[in-house]
């Protein structure tokens, strides 16, 4: 079947790589120049930390998470050596903190997890790989014939490898002679003597070499001998691609051409829409069934569904199916880059035989590629578990972002849910009585659907509550979420409330008591008894009511000189003070003892005339007339006794009527 290699650099920006066989999509390579690549670099560290518990130190590399280095990546050139006869094999004993060394990146930071840092570096040229501070001399595991690969150690064992050096013969160069190793030898000798040089300079950590860019990393790994020709569609990344095959494959450089036409390369070759299938979640079968493709923080879940496919009977059905899909899951696997632990969950199948060729079939498959990979078995629940290297970042993880909306789950909450989750948020922030209003900001299918289902709900938190609700749609705002803004209640300022406080205090001072518990009913009353005021000399009262007796009537008729003194004479120039003027009791109450009850008597004063109520003749009741001066000596001390008992601020005292 034809391979062509198709090169997409029109926008520098993003370089596209797809290698087709016989115009299906085999596999496709993406990069970004915002996303900086980093495995395989090799750069200048500082251990700053060193963990025990994990065997490992971190070191900053000149990123911005520090990478992960495991002792076991660490070579013998960078431990100290140990005195002592027990050799101590502890990481704390073998590096120190500060220590500088030249690492390599082994595997690209994963979300919160950094780089992946190894001290063994590897320089990875067209035909070999050169690995210092390694012993190792092998051919790839990829050159799986006994007698090629013996002939190809002998090739190696004859070349001038430098001590110290590992290298590893690459599958590109099972069929080169000697001359042609030698060459891609001596190239990656002359990289390293440079990579040591720049290294003696860097006092700090730092970038030493950078491995090469996309269409160059393309062309030394996957080119092979049996791709007829290689499309680009740039002047620029053509000239990177011949300078390539000048230096490593001048013979090849014929299959190179370029792409003038004005539709875009990856439509002429109709790729873009193979490309959309690899972001998609459901992949199609040729003979009806589908896969569905799950990755996940912890693994990579696929499913295999039969669908319309139909055959003689279930298990020819069941092994059919599972035979073209382990082909279609290989395949997947290298275009979307996926690795780690992969799930599959096949059909159920009961003859052994038809499990052992579909292991065997996806195990050739998964050997094409570039990745290591380990299969199991076939379990009886139709489970096969398999673990495939991560050679670079996923596809999915490339020029995509987490959904915010469904926050990566794939899933989104219906209208009404959510409706009734705001409800309830809403509820719950009337019912404190914080707010006087709040304004829920909603997309607009979401605000049409909670106003016509909660219409009620929300009149009722408006009217029962006190709290406004506002209802604002939004083209910005999550179809799937809302967003609540409060306004707070204005706090009352003490004065304000100083009345309310009055009142508390006076029901807390009332005094209340609690009945009894008995047979006999008793009631409780409140009697207000007048304070006690101390007696004053009988004598100084006597005299003060004499005084005020003998003064005139304060009239509004009476002449300016009825002010005056007695006795005091008009002409003396002597001008009596303002006395206040004094007001009639037209109505006077008077209190009788008889026995011992008391009882009041009305005491009418018109003009000088005594009046008296019927009670006037009960024993011990005299009239009084405040005008005459010849009144005896008993009225005048009963009414003396009257005027001395002032009315004094009321005290309660209660006390207890048995009602028997």
């Amino acid at each position: 079947m034809p391979k062509e290699m198709i090169i997409n650099a029109f926008v520098p920006e993003n370089v596209r790589v797809a290698i087709l066989e016989d115009k299906r999509l085999n596999a496709f390579f993406e990069d970004f120049a915002r996303d900086h690549r980093s495995r395989s670099n090799i750069y200048l560290g500082r251990i700053i930390h060193i963990e025990p518990s994990l065997d490992a130190c971190f070191v900053d590399f000149g990123k911005e998470r520090h990478g992960f280095l495991p002792f076991s990546e660490i070579a013998p050139i960078y431990r100290q050596s140990n005195s002592s006869k027990t050799a101590d094999k502890r990481i704390e004993k073998k590096v120190k903190r500060g220590q500088l060394l030249v690492v390599q990146v082994d595997k690209e930071a994963v979300g919160s997890k950094g780089a992946k840092l190894t001290t063994y570096l590897s320089l990875a040229g067209r035909y070999m790989v050169l690995m210092p501070y390694s012993d190792t001399r092998g051919v790839s595991r990829k050159i799986d014939d006994p007698e090629t690969r013996k002939g190809r150690k002998e090739i190696i064992d004859k070349l001038n490898v430098p001590k110290g050096m590992g290298l590893i013969l690459r599958t590109a160069g099972e069929d080169k002679n000697k001359r042609e190793l030698t060459r891609d030898l001596n190239y990656l000798n002359r990289l390293w003597k440079e990579i040591q040089k720049k290294a003696r300079k860097f006092t700090g950590p730092g970038l030493i070499h950078a491995e090469a860019d996309l269409i160059q990393r393309i062309l030394r790994d996957y080119y092979t001998s049996d791709i007829e020709r290689v499309w680009i569609d740039d002047p620029v990344a053509l000239s990177k691609a011949e300078n390539f095959f000048k230096l490593f494959m001048p013979r090849q450089k014929r299959t190179l051409r370029f792409f003038s036409e004005k539709l875009p390369i990856f439509s002429h070759f109709e790729i873009e829409s193979q490309i959309e299938e690899i972001h998609s979640r459901r992949v199609l079968l040729p003979s009806g069934g589908s896969l569905v493709i799950d990755p996940t923080e912890a693994l990579v879940a696929i499913d295999v569904n039969s669908g319309k496919m139909k055959s003689k009977n279930q298990e020819t059905t069941a092994f059919e199916t599972n035979l073209e899909a382990v082909k279609e899951v290989a395949r997947q696997l290298a275009l979307r880059d996926l690795g780690g632990i992969v799930v599959i969950d096949l059909i159920d199948m009961t003859n052994g035989s038809h499990k052992t060729t579909v292991e065997r079939t996806l195990r050739d498959e998964l050997r094409k590629g570039k990745a290591r990979t380990k299969i199991g078995k076939i379990s009886s629940f139709g489970l096969c578990t398999l673990t495939r290297q991560r050679l670079g970042r996923s596809i999915r993880t490339l020029g995509q972002r987490e959904c915010p909306t469904c926050m990566g789950s794939g899933l989104i909450p219906d209208l009404d849910v959510v409706s009734m989750r705001l409800m309830r948020k809403l509820r719950a922030e009337a019912a404190s009585g914080k707010f006087k209003s709040v304004r829920v900001i909603l997309a607009l299918d979401l605000a049409n659907h909670f106003q016509n289902r909660f219409r009620s709900e929300i009149n009722i938190i408006e009217r029962e509550l006190d709290m406004e609700v506002f209802i604002e749609a939004s083209s910005s705002a999550n179809s799937q979420g809302f967003e609540i803004v409060y306004v707070e209640r204005k706090k009352v300022e003490p004065n304000q409330n100083s009345r309310v406080k009055k009142d508390k205090e006076r029901a807390n001072q009332a005094v209340t008591t609690k009945p009894n518990v008995s047979h006999e009913s008793k009631k409780t009353y409140t009697v207000r008894k007048p304070e006690t005021v101390p007696s004053e000399d009988p004598a100084k009262k006597r005299e003060k009511k004499s005084k005020k007796f003998n003064q005139p009537k304060n009239n509004k008729t009476a002449p300016r000189a009825s002010k005056m003194k007695q006795g005091e004479n008009k002409t003396s120039g002597v001008v009596p003070a303002k006395q206040k003027p004094r007001k009639r009791n037209w109505r006077r109450k008077k209190t009788l003892t008889v026995g011992d009850k008391k009882q009041d008597t009305d005491t009418k004063l018109v003009h000088g005339t005594n009046h008296t109520s019927p009670e006037s003749s009960l024993p011990g009741h005299e009239t009084m007339n405040p005008v005459s001066s010849d009144t005896s000596a008993s009225t005048k001390e009963e009414k003396k006794k009257t005027n001395s008992k002032k009315r004094k601020p009321w005290k309660t005292k209660k006390v207890k009527i048995d009602d028997s």
